[in-house]
């Protein structure tokens, strides 16, 4: 085989083991089938040659390895972003500098530098977060790296059932595991509504413009790291509060200086693998479901977004406050499943008054689609350069588009792990406000 079949090749048995890469989203707009309008449904399509056709596409040929950063920045194929699909594409390049493939991947593109025997190739892929989030993309890239060994060709490991832990989610959400889950949430939200207008930061429009896939109208964002010198010391005195809550606590009083309240709202995202959802304890005492006790492999998203309110209280101590966001932390992780609507639901029930009644609806996408934090393991490695973990392939760009007024991504690093590096993006700031947000 030449090295553009190689490359097909990989890329058809690693989809074989992800079969929800190469998928739609269907809703039933017209009720014709008695499903809600809320709800969505993945459908996967088999596997053969057209399907595979569909997928892997030609892109041309580039000069060099920045041209094709620069297809990923302005990709040639925005519409691929958009639902309901196909959720994932490859688009594969020449490079005429270096002999090198290369392919993008829809919502994130993604140019990777491939190694095919002796020669090298760069190709693109697209990818919606619809199917992806970062635990499964190291999963699936791992695949894919497998995939190309073609000097050690070998049967790729099977990953938990995607379909498996969908149904799951779905058919337990009724069960007293997810009742407990929905009330957690209803009872540290409580009165959120009356703070939302004036403690969500930052401002944007109650009706947005569509969304924009070629995010030519969107800042650039900015990235930022500092040393804070004594990190090491507090965590190694205090080790029951983690490096992301302290993060996350800044983070909280920078949005109460920034809007001049006593109170936060943001939401964070929960990677959702550290169980199945809503199982009764009965399954993890069970030897016969011990793949049941952890989400890890489970091929497909499983990300959460979870509702941070954060009032602050100058009566508190620092060390009160944090410990405080760590045991909130530690209940939003175990009750990360609980789905929106449930909660909102909730919410009304428990407003004092009537005339509260239907204001809680759609408010955990209103903060969702406001701001977002997002603690990233590895980050400090990530942009030294020093974590590229496949050997067949190389990561040599990420783009991603979003329609959130900021996301601030943030992780630890350096020689003493007390480097603290940020990121941030998104459409509610310019990029003179991320750059003084970054500073402050």
């Amino acid at each position: 085989m030449n090295e553009q079949q190689v490359l097909r090749s990989a890329i058809e048995r690693m989809l074989r083991r992800n079969p929800i890469l190469a998928s739609y989203l269907v809703w039933d707009n017209n009720a014709e089938y008695g499903m809600d309008s809320d709800l969505a449904l993945h459908v996967t399509l088999k596997h053969d040659d057209e399907l595979f056709n569909h997928v892997f596409q030609q892109g041309g040929t580039v000069e060099s390895i920045d041209e094709l950063r620069d297809r990923a920045a302005n990709h040639p194929h925005p519409e691929w972003t958009l639902l309901p699909g196909m959720l994932f594409r490859v688009l594969v390049y020449d490079i005429k500098q270096t002999g090198t493939l290369g392919f993008i991947y829809s919502g994130k593109f993604l140019p990777l530098q491939i190694k095919v025997g002796l020669v090298q190739r760069l190709m693109t892929l697209t990818v919606s977060h619809c199917i992806m989030d970062a635990t499964y993309q190291a999963r699936f890239l791992a695949d894919l790296n497998e995939a190309l060994n073609t000097s050690r060709p070998q049967s790729l490991r099977p990953h938990a059932s995607y379909k498996l832990w969908a149904e799951s989610y779905y058919s337990l959400q009724a069960t007293p595991q997810a009742r407990k889950s929905v009330a957690w949430h209803a009872k540290y939200l409580q009165g959120i509504h009356s703070h939302l207008k004036q403690s969500q930061w930052p401002q944007t429009p109650l009706t947005r413009q569509p969304f924009d896939p070629t995010g030519k109208d969107y800042a650039p964002g900015v990235r930022h790291s500092f040393v804070v010198p004594d990190l090491a010391t507090l965590r190694k005195q205090h080790p029951d509060i983690s490096a992301p809550v302290i993060i996350k606590a800044a983070l909280a009083l920078l949005n109460i200086r920034r809007t001049g309240t006593n109170s936060a709202i943001f939401s964070n995202v929960q990677a959702g693998r550290t169980a199945w959802p809503f199982l009764p304890p009965s399954f993890s005492q069970n030897p016969s479901f011990n793949s049941l006790d952890e989400a890890t492999d489970v091929a497909g998203p499983l990300l959460q977004a979870v509702t941070n309110f954060i009032q602050f209280s100058p009566e508190e101590t620092v060390l009160q406050f944090l410990r405080r966001l760590q045991a909130d932390q530690v209940n939003l992780t175990q009750h990360a499943h609980a789905p929106w609507s449930e909660i909102e639901k909730a919410l009304d029930r428990r407003a004092s008054t009537g005339d509260e009644g239907d204001q809680h609806s759609g408010l955990m996408r209103k903060v969702f689609t406001t701001q977002i934090f997002n603690w990233i393991p590895g980050m400090g490695a990530q942009v030294a350069g020093t974590r590229d973990p496949f050997e067949h392939f190389k990561l040599v760009a990420s783009v991603t588009r979003w329609q959130v007024g900021v996301i601030v991504r943030a992780g630890l690093g350096g020689v003493d792990n007390d480097t603290v590096y940020l990121a941030l993006l998104g459409d509610g700031l310019s990029t003179g406000e991320m750059q003084g947000v970054v500073e402050e």
